[in-house]
């Protein structure tokens, strides 16, 4: 009897803890399209994120320098950013996508005016943990 006993409880609590991790999870719908803001790093610089749900285009405004991604979503709150080019001088300037390692990003937050974020480049051992202003 007592072995059985310890499966359900095992059972039980694997059920209650996987439905927990489903409840805290914040509702990212209303983050994979829209614009967005950042401004971080020691030199407090300003970039604008424009997000299409699949591309993502990060802007310097003072200087015009860019950065267009890929985005490939793996669950609702997780994805993978893949550098496609550099954006200068308003065009497009390939690159060789083997040179620059993917970035992985989870969504922790979601509010009305801001989103908070872990990210980490793949082979690095540095995770940022970064705010994005919601501007529409």
């Amino acid at each position: 009897m007592t072995r059985i006993y310890l499966i359900k409880i095992i059972c039980f609590l694997l059920f209650v803890s996987s439905c927990s991790y489903k409840e805290n999870r914040p509702d990212c719908s209303t983050i994979r399209k829209g614009k967005f803001e950042y401004r971080g790093g020691f030199s407090m610089k300003h970039f604008t994120i424009e997000r299409y749900d699949s591309i993502q285009i990060e802007k310097d405004p003072d200087s015009g320098f860019g950065m267009k991604f890929k985005i490939e979503w793996d669950d609702e709150c997780d994805y993978e950013l893949r550098l496609i080019s550099f954006i200068i001088a308003g065009k497009d300037s390939l690159i060789n996508q083997s040179e620059f390692p993917p970035v992985k990003a989870q969504v922790l937050k979601v509010t009305k005016n801001y989103y908070v974020c872990r990210s980490s480049v793949q082979g690095k051992n540095t995770i940022r943990r970064d705010t994005m202003l919601i501007i529409k």
